[in-house]
């Protein structure tokens, strides 16, 4: 199943941004906010892929968000949130212990002093 080309996303200012497909790859998808110029995107990157571990074949799941800026020496200088799931296929693990680490992690970086301190480097 694939996603729509154009993912609508709010930012921290609860504006929705839409992002469009640029490129579409076998296994994963790369779109770029609509609002921000081609110079300083605003990327969001989908990716899927398996591998095995002995003999466990895994699905692996990626998601990401990239905001590159130029410098004053020109250089880019991007920004990345990634979030990356693992899961072997196992009749152990479920989708309802997907959905729980979800949120956890949806719900702790949801609350403000704990991403904050996420991005100082406390841990």
């Amino acid at each position: 199943m694939a996603l729509s080309p154009n993912i609508s996303v709010n930012n921290a200012a609860g504006a929705s941004r839409t992002f469009s497909s640029l490129v579409l790859e076998p296994r994963g998808n790369i779109r770029k906010d609509t609002a921000t110029p081609v110079i300083e995107p605003v990327r969001m990157i989908i990716r899927h892929s398996d591998y095995k571990k002995g003999s466990v074949l895994v699905d692996r799941h990626f998601l990401s968000f990239a905001h590159e800026k130029i410098d004053l020496q020109g250089a880019v200088q991007p920004l990345v949130l990634s979030v990356s799931c693992t899961s072997p296929r196992s009749n152990v693990i479920t989708p309802a212990m997907y959905y729980d680490l979800l949120a956890y992690a949806r719900n702790w970086l949801g609350v403000q002093a704990n991403a904050d301190a996420f991005y100082n480097g406390e841990s």
